[in-house]
């Protein structure tokens, strides 16, 4: 169901698998993912409710993954 499906962005790992865990629990289906490249490729071939960021990240920032996800909307 696309309504709870959201893709996490966060390049701490401990941050990133608690927050997993956390929205895990709140019934969310998370996909997570630890660079802002391999966001850009879920973005691409999948569909989320939402989009949890970071903004600094290597290569590719939160912003430009917010961006892809607004050109494809």
């Amino acid at each position: 169901m696309l309504e709870n499906r959201i893709l996490l962005v966060e390049d701490d790992d401990s941050l990133r698998i608690t927050q997993v865990m956390y929205l895990e629990r709140e019934d969310f289906e998370v996909t997570a993912v630890g660079s802002g490249g391999e966001a850009l490729r879920r973005i691409a071939i999948g569909q989320y409710h939402a989009v949890v960021t970071d903004l600094r990240l290597d290569e590719v920032d939160g912003l430009e993954v917010l961006a892809a996800v607004k050109e494809k909307s």
